[in-house]
């Protein structure tokens, strides 16, 4: 039940954050709004009639939906198509910018209920190792962690760093932990020390021991917020030249859909029940609505960003595409929109998306 529920309450509230900024700038700016509604119909109630505006509630219990007047009939007095380029821009532009300042505030929750820090290290993590180095002729592998050099316990990677820079040209046995046994390794540190290697060639992090909650103050968290959206929006962004580059795990840069987006939503509701912490499903939100304000914003057919650059075509020609033939475009990729969507859920059944799991944030 939590596994369904959930999910579906982070989309609709995601979806109705996402409408609720095209709604407000629609007033602000003085459109016709004649509609707004929770859940997509048929209708089932009419809530209240503010103006102008019908507020219902529909038989589809999922997200939200914004009806304005002349959306693509310019004309209509006081209609979404009449207004300049700059009003119409700024009332698309609202609901995927709306997504990303919900997404800030929610990082701002996560990091005020306590955001998972690193208490305790101890050990030395190996994370890769250098071609024709002392540790790749040891038979040492990247994920080994060195417990012990000479039988002396390593209490973190600088300790260790230190040890076997002080041995080079000397004999160094290493007790390593490698899946759940233990090996210990023969390696002499070489001379001279290569630039960037070190002296047996790897490059070493310290294993995790205790995870602790960091508390944020609410200032310090919206600055945080803030901050993690510019961070999640870089690292999307940069995801063709990683995966061009061949620096990223393809999967790990899978498209999802809703069933995806559903598995991913439970297993982070199901974290935050079993550890108490907040932290997995309020940071899981922030990420979605990162996702959700920038996929609005490509300049797809049918999405916000496809409708914007529909605006700055106007803008260079200097008179408005045909709304007929814009309307066309715009159905041609609904119907491309969903069939891709049926694509990637099958692969999201097919292939279920890994669970998510609290980040180690260093």
């Amino acid at each position: 039940m939590l596994t369904f529920v959930v999910p579906l309450l982070v989309l609709s509230a995601l979806m109705i954050a996402h409408e609720l900024g095209h709604f407000v700038a629609a007033k602000l700016a003085k459109i016709r709004v004649e509609e707004f509604g929770l859940g997509f119909p048929p209708r089932l109630v009419r809530v209240a009639k503010r103006g102008e505006t019908e507020y219902t509630i529909n038989a589809i219990p999922f997200g939200a939906f914004v009806r304005m007047a002349g959306e693509n009939e310019p004309g209509v007095e006081g209609g979404f198509a009449d207004k300049s380029k700059r009003v119409r821009l700024a009332v698309l532009a609202a609901g995927p910018l709306m997504n990303l300042l919900m997404a800030a505030v929610f990082f701002a929750f996560a990091y005020m209920s306590g955001w998972p820090t690193v208490a305790e290290t101890k050990h030395a993590v190996v994370l890769r190792v250098e071609s024709d180095s002392p540790a790749q002729a040891a038979g040492i592998l990247a994920g080994d962690v060195i417990i012990q050099m000479d039988g002396i316990e390593v209490d973190s990677a600088a300790s260790f760093s230190r040890y076997v820079s002080q041995k080079a040209g000397q004999e160094v046995v290493l007790t390593i932990r490698r899946g759940v046994g233990y090996v210990q390794v023969r390696v002499v540190p070489r001379i001279p020390i290569p630039p960037y290697q070190g002296a047996l060639g790897v490059g070493i992090t310290e294993e995790t021991t205790r995870i602790a909650l960091k508390y944020s103050p609410p200032l310090e968290a919206l600055y945080l917020g803030a901050r993690e959206v510019a961070s999640t929006l870089a690292f999307t962004l940069s995801l063709p030249a990683l995966l061009l580059r061949q620096g990223l795990d393809p999967s790990l840069a899978r498209p999802v859909g809703p069933v995806g987006i559903f598995q991913i939503t439970g297993s982070a509701a199901t974290q935050t029940a079993q550890t108490g912490w907040w932290f997995p499903i309020l940071r899981l939100i922030g990420v979605l609505g990162v996702a959700l304000g920038l996929t609005n914003l490509l300049p797809l057919p049918a999405l916000d960003g496809g409708r914007i650059l529909f605006i700055v075509i106007e803008a260079v020609r200097g008179k408005r595409v045909d709304p007929r033939k814009e309307g066309f475009v715009h159905w041609i990729g609904l119907v491309m929109l969903v069939l891709v969507m049926i694509l990637i859920t099958y692969q999201d059944i097919v292939s279920p998306v890994p669970q998510f799991q609290i980040p180690n944030p260093f």
